[in-house]
């Protein structure tokens, strides 16, 4: 009986000990992030010309036009923009943080962030996300990717925040999730 409790002593302090996830290196994640921003499917034209006439209503009349500006940052998500997506959640962001679009839009610049690879900037909206909804479904998924990004670029003081804040095990916790990874190729 005594055995067994000091195995379970000693499994208990080596995993509260154990190594984060491994850094990257430098050259590997430029590969990855080369990789993936060339695999990043073409801009549907079509789309983005349906979203320019939402986003010309918005700047027509800003005060009175939330929705439309809310309407073209999905447009432009869907028809795979992200630059323009990005620049229209973080009008939402700026100009509306009290307004329920404010959740979908900084739920949404971690998503886009991370598709066009800026992986710390992907992290950065992650943890908006935690800080100012952490009652929503998916806040706890968020922020671990959030967290295993950061081990992922050797930020492990921001990952060690993160973690805490999860009540999580560094060791075990990016187990499942490898946020920063070659694109996976079609079939």
């Amino acid at each position: 009986m005594k055995t067994i409790a000091l195995s379970l002593v000693l499994m208990a302090f080596s995993t509260a000990f154990a190594a984060p996830p491994k850094k990257l290196s430098s050259s590997d994640l430029q590969k990855i992030v080369d990789a993936r921003r060339a695999a990043l499917p073409a801009v549907d034209r079509a789309k983005t010309a349906r979203c320019q006439p939402m986003l010309d209503a918005y700047n027509k009349d800003p005060e009175h036009g939330d929705e439309q500006l809310v309407d073209a940052a999905r447009c432009f998500s869907d028809a795979g923009a992200v630059a323009a997506a990005i620049s229209s959640w973080q009008v939402v962001v700026k100009y509306m943080p009290s307004k329920p679009a404010a959740k979908e839009a900084t739920r949404a610049l971690g998503d886009l962030y991370e598709r066009a690879a800026d992986f710390p900037r992907a992290a950065e909206w992650d943890e908006n996300y935690w800080a100012h909804y952490p009652s929503e479904p998916d806040a706890k998924q968020v922020l671990t990717r959030a967290a295993c990004i950061r081990f992922q670029l050797g930020d492990n003081e921001h990952a060690t925040r993160d973690v805490k804040s999860l009540r999580g095990d560094a060791a075990t916790l990016c187990d499942a999730i490898r946020p920063i990874e070659m694109p996976k190729r079609a079939p």
